[in-house]
């Protein structure tokens, strides 16, 4: 069953609050909900590097807490 809607209708869509009008089939404005979703939950993308030798003592402690919060929040064990 094939299931158009008009561009009126998507015009009415997006004018609602909270919605955004997108089409996974035709690839259409995933960009844009996914945007959507990082702002509206209050994603924050956290990037690592590897610590310098001078501050690898002081790291590994943090590093250590991060990997153990990592393993308890998906199911792993050290």
């Amino acid at each position: 069953m094939k299931h158009e809607v008009r561009a009126r209708q998507v015009d009415a869509i997006a004018r609602m609050p909270y919605s955004l009008p997108c089409s996974a089939f035709q690839n259409l404005n995933m960009d844009g909900l996914l945007e959507r979703m990082w702002t509206s939950m209050a994603l924050v993308r956290v990037y690592t590097k590897r610590a310098r030798p001078r501050a690898a003592a002081a790291a590994a402690g943090a590093g250590r807490l991060c990997w153990t919060a990592y393993n308890s929040l998906h199911g792993l064990r050290a």
